[in-house]
């Protein structure tokens, strides 16, 4: 029996857009990397090109599908039909956090069937690499002082460290590519995983996605890095409106009150207690014109730590529980999930519609494609302007 194809997500017109000028410019510095390979002075026109042509930044909004797009310039950059004139290129790809690393070689090999997913920790053999190969991991995994980085950096009697297959790689003819995933969270506080990036991996090609880049950060890291051009390539919110990626507006309440009378009032349990009248009522309404929809209800709880994440995801349950929500038996309508505690059918929450109210701590995922979420309520105390 033949085997069924299955096809990736389709582009919006402004995602394509965005796809193919990274890979225009990240092809062209490959192309000019190879003409150059070989030469007396290849290491000083290798920094020249890497530092003008190398690293692109998509500046998108989220959901506008950053991690789908650089999926498609990772992929266009490895396949063989396109790689012209190019080197093969070996892939890192670093999520923000340790729970979401599943969920990112899950999209990889869902979306991009040229592509292979690969442990750092356990799939090593430099006699099996290809273009094309992409090692999903986090900073922590493979640069900071942790069981999981010592064993990924460190020479076995089986399989080499990191380290030395990205030697061994380049010695191949490879060139090293860096996909940086909310590239916010990167580098701030974390000299070791810098240090790994510019000294082990240091990538010929780089590709960092953020909603909310901080210009000082990008210029800090440019300046580090020896990126004396990074390419932006930015997305507005309208474009992601009109492709019907995002929502036409967004309201916003935040709570405060005088320091007076401030210990009185119990902010969370407000704030909760608003946000179900918000979600009540648009039940109402969306009942009203007949569209037959269950919005979802979205609690960002605190995240100082893991237990207290969940802690705080369980109070919240309690109280969602006294407003209504029933949580027993078929009428199970509040789910919790978290790094520590992550639902097992987390990705059926977005169209089953018997869950009113999703509680998670710093994001529900990367990809969270609910158009059904019209309400957040976050506990989260805003730090950063």
């Amino acid at each position: 029996m033949k085997a069924i194809a299955t096809q990736g997500t389709p582009l919006k017109t402004f995602q394509q857009e965005a796809v193919d000028n990274a890979v225009a410019i990240l092809s062209r510095c490959l192309q000019d990397l190879e003409a150059v390979k070989k030469t007396a002075a290849y290491e000083k026109s290798r920094r020249l090109i890497v530092g003008d042509m190398g690293t692109v930044l998509f500046e998108a909004p989220t959901g506008t599908g950053k991690t789908l797009m650089a999926g498609h310039v990772v992929e266009k950059l490895s396949l063989p039909s396109n790689r012209f004139a190019m080197p093969p290129v070996l892939w890192f790809w670093f999520a923000p956090f340790a729970g979401l690393i599943e969920q990112s070689a899950r999209v990889i090999r869902s979306e991009f069937h040229s592509l292979r997913t690969k442990n750092p920790s356990l799939d090593r053999n430099p006699g099996d690499l290809h273009s094309g190969d992409v090692y999903v991991t986090t900073w922590a995994s493979v640069a900071v002082a942790n069981e999981a980085s010592r064993k990924a950096r460190t020479d076995s009697e089986e399989l080499p460290s990191i380290d030395a297959l990205v030697g061994y790689a380049r010695a191949k003819g490879f060139m090293i590519g860096a996909v940086i995933d909310e590239a916010h969270h990167s580098f701030r506080g974390q000299t070791q995983a810098f240090a790994f990036y510019r000294e082990v991996l240091r990538p010929e090609v780089t590709i960092l996605a953020t909603a909310t880049p901080r210009d000082k950060d990008v210029e800090a890291f440019c300046k580090e890095a020896g990126i004396t051009n990074l390419r932006r390539i930015a997305i507005s919110r309208h474009q992601a409106v009109d492709a019907h990626l995002i929502k036409e507006g967004v309201k916003v309440a935040v709570f405060k009150a005088s320091a007076e009378v401030e210990s009185l009032i119990d902010f969370k349990r407000t704030a909760l207690r608003q946000g179900v009248a918000v979600h009540r009522k648009l039940k109402e309404l969306l009942a009203a014109q007949g569209a037959m929809v269950v919005p979802l209800l979205l609690v960002q709880v605190e995240s100082e730590d893991e237990a207290t994440a969940l802690s705080s995801a369980e109070q919240t349950s309690r109280w969602l529980q006294e407003m209504g929500f029933k949580t027993a038996g078929d009428s199970e309508v509040i789910r919790i999930h978290t790094a520590k505690e992550p639902d097992p059918y987390f990705n059926a929450i977005a169209a089953d519609e018997s869950v009113e109210v999703l509680i998670f701590k710093m994001a529900a995922a990367i990809g969270f494609d609910a158009p059904r979420a019209f309400t957040l309520v976050s506990f989260r105390p805003s730090r950063d302007e």
